[in-house]
């Protein structure tokens, strides 16, 4: 029997149904018996109706094996009966098991052959024939009698109308494929589905009843309108695309028919915050209507745009109950495998009405599942209060939403753990003879490194140096660096580091705003700027810090197009190592691995985190530190515990196959930029372990971590929950808590903030606001910018940013700072900046001239590196006569990148004679590139 026999419901699952894959459908249902049915007789009842009913089975024999077994639980029972329909040539199977005494019947198929009404018909058929039931001549109609009536009617000329229907649903049809709130899983069963159920109340299911009768409309369109509501919380658009099942029709006598009858359409579904609830059921009974009026016309052509197992449906179920004389059997909802959907959500119909949601397993855990459904029959119960609410009411967050919302995670902001700078002095008596720092050819002991520090504070409170007060410190010279700042901390003073090669313009905005009036030299001289200071003399009793006085000066780009000044005190800076201490153990003589640049805040947890702990820091060079392979070699030669590094970095480590290298440390911590889901398979699956770090310098370095043992994340690696004495809100543009899987804006609270914006007290107010879910007087929170959403799991996953601000290499940049300088040029009329992944992640300055034949690329490039540090300055500069706008009259960025990527591809040529292919060797060699 050839293809073209098949019904087109059957040639719908047909496809997908095939069992060369590994991940194949199978349909499953399960029937609790009043008692045992000879295996013989049911063999027999089966393969009789198989054969009675006709239906087309392509290469497959018209059988049903049938068996008897015992099993510990249901669930083994049914993986045992799949894979005997998966190693053998039957449309479907059978089998009778005894779990704790009751007895148990369990019915498996392919897709193509019976849908989930269809095999629990047949059930019921096989038993009704036990008890001697004949069906009437009228009722001897077989399946393939329904193939040619469908064939007749699809070639009617009223068929056509249907045919132009589906066309047009065809041609704006988008799968719902991604909820953005699943997840990658491992599963032991790679055919078995997730699940979840939940039964209605009779009370309330007979509200539903009432309030459909009141609208006129179905049961299943208030269930499916509720669904859509969920969907616009997590998925807030204007369309819904569904594939929705259309139940089997006794159209022309065949809805008794044993077969696949019922039909699988796409759907389009608008849905707008304004409309009532009751006007969204409406609209949806009347696609249901339309839908079930024109299922026959939706033919072969139509077949491939629901052939795509990612898109999510609903369905709906009516669960068969069979009372004979010597057996009886009532069916149980169960999950089917290996769906044909993503995600399906299923109305249950029958005495006891249900709503469940089955789930591919590799997609969608239980958690996320048991919330989804939750929050379906909340909406649902909500709407049923009032019909006349409108859907931006029924999206707004509950009670539960708002506490789901916020995560406090440890101790409380009231008291501060001990001072970072008294925890080293500890370490530094109790760990005297244990290596501190190893740079280069040379080591330091903690006994030393004290010394060294001694005598910095000794200088420094000779020139003046006390409390409050800011000292800069040049970054040449890493021990130079360590000293002078451990230095300035046991003087109650607080330090801003100063790059190497700054531009002088930024190094005096620096030292003007920040107030700096010492500088340290890598030599550890000391130079004062401005007014000179008063010397003292120095003093044996120095009192205990405050913990509010400010440990460190942190510079990042700003929104406002000038440089933000963020000031860390020590209360913020004991809470931030005291929680990592918690979350990252690290021995006493561990090696630390010290390579990211100190004008970095990531870079001040590295040296503090070892020091605290008396361990090692391992400092490497500048140009070691920025180098893949350096970083590769540094590991595996040396037993590194801790390692830092941006998701850029771990990239290039990657691609030049450090991967095992990699899974040696204890930790390797990427921040700076969201982690990319595909970078961390590599590792983890040699056993190590990436954690994720997050946090914005205003929240003092880390704010969260997230360890990512396993590849399961298909978009970026979540943020995982707030560190002790951190607070996480998810928020609307009102400031209010969103739902649970919605997308909103990540504000902090707790005691990691910072002490505000250096010389910027508006800018300070806005971005550090009063904290509305704290009971603490003057509680603050931190506005991050980033958009996120909490995971079902309670894990935090960053989105988007809500700005223009960008991550290179890990550096914030944002994009009004370096537009300014670009366009603070006379000869610029308009500019503007997007980023490149490939071949490396870059900024690209797009420019428009104010005179092509008066501009000069290299000119400006020169001008940029007078104003800002080389980390912000564009990779390259593309000149163009005006820039791309989109159908809003917006800057079109895709389509100026498209522009980019295609000049860098244009301007490349590879090495063309042996001349040249030698010199690019060792240019590879020189750039370890």
């Amino acid at each position: 029997m050839s293809l073209s026999s098949l019904s087109l419901p059957q040639l719908q699952a047909y496809g997908r149904g095939s069992f060369s894959e590994g991940r194949a459908e199978v349909i499953c249902s399960t029937f609790s018996l009043s008692n045992e049915i000879p295996v013989e007789k049911l063999r027999q009842w089966a393969g009789d109706l198989l054969l009675e009913a006709n239906i087309p089975l392509p290469g497959m024999e018209q059988r049903c094996p049938v068996d008897m077994a015992q099993a510990s639980g249901l669930d083994r029972a049914c993986e045992r009966i799949v894979q005997v329909l998966r190693q053998g040539d039957c449309p479907c199977a059978l089998t009778q098991v005894s779990i704790n005494g009751a007895a148990w019947l369990i019915a498996v198929a392919r897709p193509w052959v019976f849908d989930a009404d269809g095999l629990s018909r047949f059930v019921h058929r096989v038993l009704e024939c036990g008890q001697g039931v004949v069906k009437g001549a009228d009722e001897q109609s077989s399946y393939l009698d329904y193939v040619q009536w469908q064939r007749e009617l699809m070639a009617s000329p009223e068929a056509q109308f249907g045919k132009q229907f589906w066309t047009r649903m065809a041609l704006s049809f988008r799968p719902l494929c991604d909820l953005r709130i699943g997840e990658r899983l491992e599963t032991v069963a790679p055919w078995r589905a997730s699940f979840s159920t939940l039964s209605l109340e009779p009370i309330f299911a007979q509200r539903l009843e009432s309030i459909a009768a009141r609208l006129r409309v179905s049961i299943d369109a208030l269930v499916l309108s509720s669904w859509l509501v969920v969907l616009e919380r997590l998925l807030p658009e204007e369309t819904k695309d569904l594939v929705v099942v259309v139940a089997d029709s006794a159209d022309e006598g065949f809805g008794d028919l044993l077969g696949r009858l019922g039909f699988e359409l796409p759907m389009t579904f608008n849905v707008a915050d304004s409309s009532p609830f009751a006007s969204l059921a409406k609209h949806v009974d009347k696609q249901l209507e339309e839908g079930g009026e024109w299922k026959e016309c939706f033919f072969e052509q139509h077949l491939s745009i629901d052939a795509d197992r990612l898109g999510a449906r609903f369905s709906t179920r009516t669960l068969q109950h069979f009372d004979g004389q010597d057996t009886s059997c009532r069916e149980h909802l169960h999950p089917s495998f290996a769906p044909s959907s993503c995600l399906e959500a299923i109305f249950v119909r029958g005495p006891q009405p249900a709503l469940a949601l089955c789930a591919d397993a590799a997609c969608y855990s239980q958690a996320t599942l048991d919330f989804l459904l939750g929050q379906l029959h909340r909406t649902l119960m909500r709407a049923s209060d009032d019909v006349m609410a409108s859907v931006g009411q029924l999206k707004a967050p509950d009670a539960l939403a708002e506490q789901s919302s916020v995560t406090q995670v440890g101790g409380s902001d009231e008291t501060a753990p001990q001072s970072v700078p008294e925890r080293i002095n500890e370490v530094i008596d109790q760990h005297a003879q244990t290596i501190a720092i190893e740079y280069g050819a040379r080591s330091w002991t903690y006994r030393e490194l004290g010394l060294l520090v001694e005598e910095q504070v000794r200088t420094l409170e000779q020139c003046g140096v006390g409390i409050e007060q800011c000292v800069g410190l040049t970054v040449s010279d890493p021990l130079r660096y360590l000293v002078a700042a451990l230095a300035v901390w046991r003087l109650g003073a607080h330090f801003v580091a100063l790059g190497e090669n700054l531009p002088q313009a930024r190094m005096q905005q620096i030292i003007e705003r920040t107030g700096v009036r010492v500088i340290v030299d890598p030599d550890g001289g000391l130079r004062t700027h401005g007014m000179p200071m008063t010397a003292c003399a120095p003093s044996q009793l120095r009192p205990p810090l405050h913990p509010d006085l400010l440990a460190y000066v942190i510079f990042t780009s700003g929104t406002s197009g000038e440089p933000r000044a963020v000031a860390v005190s020590h209360r913020a800076l004991a809470n931030q190592l005291a929680a990592l201490t918690r979350q990252l153990p690290l021995e006493p003589g561990a090696i630390v691995l010290g390579r990211t640049t100190a004008t970095f805040d990531a870079s001040l947890w590295e040296w503090m985190f070892a020091f605290c702990a008396g361990a090692r820091l391992l400092v490497m060079g500048p140009l070691e530190a920025s180098s893949e392979r350096a970083i590769i070699a540094a590991l595996e030669q040396r037993p590194i515990s801790i390692v830092q590094m941006t998701p850029s970095l771990l990239a290039r480590c990657l691609r030049v196959g450090g991967a095992d290298a990699l899974a040696k440390p204890a930790h390797v911590l990427v921040g700076g930029e969201p982690l990319d889901g595909s970078l961390v398979a590599a590792v983890v699956e040699r056993g190590g372990t990436l954690v994720n770090a997050y946090g914005p310098a205003e929240t003092c370095i880390n704010a969260s971590l997230f360890r990512a043992a396993r590849d399961a994340y298909p978009r970026t690696v979540p943020i995982g929950e707030p560190l002790d004495g951190y607070v996480f809100y998810v928020v609307d543009r009102a400031r209010r808590p969103v739902p649970l899987g919605s997308c909103g804006m990540l504000c902090i609270g707790g005691a990691g903030l910072a002490r505000g914006l250096v010389g910027a007290p508006g800018a300070t107010a806005h971005a550090f606001v009063p904290d509305p879910f704290s009971h603490r007087p003057g509680a603050r929170m931190y506005v991050t910018g980033d958009l996120s959403r909490r995971l079902p799991n309670g894990n935090i996953e960053f989105v988007a940013r809500r700005d223009d601000q960008l991550k290179i290499n890990g550096v914030r940049i944002d994009s009004a700072e370096v537009l300014a300088a670009i366009k603070a040029e006379r000869s610029v009329r308009d500019a503007t900046l997007i980023q490149l992944r490939e071949p490396a992640v870059s900024l690209v300055a797009c420019v428009v001239p104010v005179s092509a034949n008066h501009f000069s690329i290299d000119a400006l490039n020169a001008a940029l590196r007078l104003r800002l540090p080389m980390s912000m300055c564009p990779a390259r500069i593309i000149v163009l006569d005006t820039l791309a706008l989109d159908a809003h009259g917006k800057v079109d960025r895709r389509a100026l990148a498209a522009i980019a990527q295609a000049q860098l591809e244009s301007t490349y040529v590879a090495p063309r004679t042996p001349t040249e292919v030698g010199v690019a060797q060792c240019w590879c060699s020189v750039l370890d590139v």
